[in-house]
């Protein structure tokens, strides 16, 4: 059974607040537009590196969390005097018209209206996925509507945060991460029904020359047949180098990205030669203070090869010496290595 949370996360657009219970500790963490742009994650394993650093320098242990989706990230609908039955076109109409592939919502009725709150379901789930790939479970997203005493604001405050862990069992049932969303509609079904009475028409004529060419290939095969017969005993077949017919299979070359600042250049071009010697040629550099943070981290996707990886930690360990490791199942790259303020020389 899960265990109640301990801790609430509040995801704005431009930074997330966490509350932990255990200590009452609430911090802060700003989040670059080149991180998340138009409620889109641009760069997965850059936000990865920015929240797993803040929960280390913070010294946040796992634990469970509830997270509020501020009314930046939400987008809302009031529903009146629309019929019952016209009530789901109008629901798809609305998540359709939002400028995301996936969507999470929730309706809310009461005696006068409905209201729809909506999300852009991807970004929930990279905040969920870079907590439980530090530890964490994060259980629901909550819209700040459903919240009082945060509506209007931009920050979580501590006496709104223990409001809602003491409230989860009546909370929950406002989780936008349960409901069922709607598919998005293909732009080809749009237009299938201008054009439904020529579907008929393009299938026989598909199904005609179908048959037309398996006749002729059946036709061209027996004759080929019958005219082979008396010479193939007298042929004798050259041999076959089956090296040479085998697929060369090439192997897809990694990529690496460091993140570094201006006063650690030095150090950036010292990992990228090991990257290098490590067989690692395509190599970004971004020398980006807004994404960089204090301590050194790298980032390895999941598949990279074990051996490699191993030998590779240990040649970054020489250079820098506090640097801790962690994987992801959603790369950008094939390890992201952010070189930590700290390391200025």
């Amino acid at each position: 059974m899960l265990s109640k949370p301990k801790g609430v996360l509040y995801i704005d657009r431009n930074h997330i607040d966490l509350f932990e219970n255990i200590s009452k500790k609430l911090v802060s963490l700003d989040i670059p537009s080149n991180v998340i742009k138009d409620l889109e994650v641009t760069n997965y394993q850059a936000l990865h590196i920015l929240i797993s650093t803040f929960l280390k320098q913070n010294r946040i242990i796992p634990i469970h969390l509830v997270s509020v989706a501020s009314s930046n990230v939400l987008f809302e609908k009031t529903l009146q005097g629309i019929a019952d039955e016209q009530k789901e076109s109008t629901l798809r109409n609305f998540v359709d018209l939002l400028p995301f592939d996936r969507v999470s919502f929730r309706a809310f009725t009461s005696q006068k209206e409905t209201k729809v709150v909506a999300m852009n379901s991807d970004l929930f789930h990279a905040f969920k996925n870079i907590f439980e790939e530090n530890g964490f479970r994060l259980s629901l997203i909550l819209p700040e509507s459903v919240i009082e005493s945060l509506r209007g604001k931009t920050h979580l405050d501590q006496s709104s945060a223990l409001f809602i862990l003491e409230s989860y069992e009546k909370l929950k049932l406002s989780n936008l991460a349960q409901q069922t969303q709607f598919e998005k509609q293909p732009l080809i079904e749009k237009y299938l029904p201008q054009q439904s009475r020529l579907l008929p028409a393009l299938l026989a004529v598909f199904f005609l020359l179908l048959g037309a060419l398996s006749t002729l290939f059946i036709t061209s095969g027996m004759n080929k047949r019958m005219t082979t017969t008396t010479s193939a005993t007298q042929i004798s077949p050259a041999p076959t180098n089956v090296a040479s017919l085998s697929a060369t299979i090439v192997p897809k070359p990694l990529t690496a990205q460091i993140l570094y600042t201006s006063t650690t250049a030095t150090i950036s071009a010292e990992i990228k030669q090991i990257l290098r010697q490590n067989n690692i040629s395509s190599v970004e550099e971004d020398p980006n203070s807004s994404i960089v943070t204090q301590e050194p981290l790298a980032l390895f996707s999941s598949a990279f090869p074990k051996e490699s990886r191993t030998s590779l930690e240990k040649a970054l360990k020489n250079i820098l010496p506090n640097i801790s490791f962690q994987e992801t199942t959603e790369p950008r790259y094939d390890i992201l290595i952010q070189v930590g303020k700290r390391n200025s020389p």
